[in-house]
């Protein structure tokens, strides 16, 4: 392994419940109901706009939602996000002491479906951000995930950015993408990281083992990922 790309939401932290809860309060004033089992099994890693015009279209039928709509459901949805995680951000168990400790040995990217305000706020919340090498979130990808863009995007940051005092990195541009590790808890995710083919350590903490199988490793926190099994892999 050359270098670790990180989902961020139920990788770093365990905020999906709270996305989750986001976007029942939202669609709840739109006479949207959205339950759990529905959220972690349609809707779980993949980008916020293609949630909100999926609901629309469950109470609209089959047209598509207008785009000014989707944008105020997706204002409202992140205030709504920043006042539950205000409160409270779960970190998921072992995610900052892996960043920080992996840090000493590889470049790290956080490839995420999320918005770069989120992600942001929660790595320096957390004391991992100048840990981190690049970030890429849905902001910067045309597609997101279970299409590979998001770690492929990452990927080229990382060979972009010099390491340490100006010095070049060690990874090259001809470095395979096997080279990469992705850390995923979603089965969009995996799809993602096998289509850029990247191995991936999964982690159990939105879905169950049965739903993770395309991983190389599946863990069910960040405590059990050590440097001997990155290097493994």
């Amino acid at each position: 392994m050359r270098a670790l790309i990180l989902d961020y939401n139920g990788v770093v932290v365990n905020d999906e419940p709270l996305h989750m809860e986001a976007f029942r309060r939202v669609l709840a004033e739109e006479g949207i109901e959205l339950s759990a089992a529905e959220y972690f099994t349609r809707y779980l890693g993949i980008p916020d706009r293609d949630i909100a015009r999926a609901a629309l279209r469950k109470r609209g039928g089959s047209g598509s939602a207008p785009d000014d709509e989707i944008d105020h459901i997706l204002s409202l949805k992140a205030l709504a996000y920043r006042d539950l995680s205000r409160r409270d951000l779960p970190e998921v168990p072992g995610a900052s002491e892996l960043i920080l400790r992996a840090a000493e040995r590889y470049p790290i990217a956080i490839a995420s479906g999320a918005i770069r305000v989120e992600v942001e706020d929660g790595l320096y919340r957390l004391g991992v951000r100048d840990a981190v090498t690049a970030i890429v979130t849905i902001e910067d990808v045309r597609r997101g995930k279970p299409d590979p863009e998001v770690f492929m995007t990452a990927r080229a940051a990382l060979l972009r950015i010099s390491g340490a005092e100006g010095a070049p990195h060690p990874l090259l541009p001809a470095e395979p993408c096997a080279s990469f590790l992705v850390i995923e808890d979603s089965p969009a995710g995996l799809a993602a990281a096998r289509a850029a083919w990247m191995p991936a350590v999964a982690v159990t903490t939105s879905r169950p083992r049965s739903d993770l199988k395309p991983a190389d490793l599946v863990v069910d926190d960040l405590t059990e990922l050590t440097m001997e099994a990155i290097q493994g892999i």
